[in-house]
């Protein structure tokens, strides 16, 4: 009920109060009251994590090496002791090398070919 001061008439009057809920699954609004006026909203916002791996796999260019050889080669039955030179190619993993040299215990030339691939490189 409301009452104005001085007034010698009481009336009952019904003031029409509202509360309504709005919502979808993005938002929820609540608005209340005599002409209602928004009173909260809640967001809800989607949340995506987006998470990108990316590999790289670099080839190295083929590359020529070349140096002076001094070896010495032991198994049982076979000793062998040279030196010379050599020449390497390398391709990514993959490498063929040249030696040539002279054995002076056998006082001979010394010649050798080789091929490798590599399985652990840092």
């Amino acid at each position: 009920m409301v009452y104005l001061p001085g007034d010698t008439v009481k009336v009952a009057v019904t003031l029409p109060f509202e509360l309504k809920t709005f919502q979808t699954e993005n938002y929820r609004a609540t608005v209340s009251g005599y002409k209602p006026m928004l009173e909260s909203i809640d967001l809800f916002v989607p949340t995506k994590i987006i998470t990108q791996t990316h590999h790289t796999t670099t080839i190295m260019p083929p590359t020529w090496e070349g140096g002076i050889v001094v070896a010495a080669q032991v198994a049982p039955g076979w000793n062998n002791q040279f030196m010379g030179a050599r020449v390497r190619y390398n391709k990514g993993r993959f490498s063929v090398e040249g030696t040539v040299g002279y054995n002076p215990f056998d006082d001979a030339p010394y010649g050798e070919v080789r091929g490798g691939f590599n399985i652990w490189r840092k």
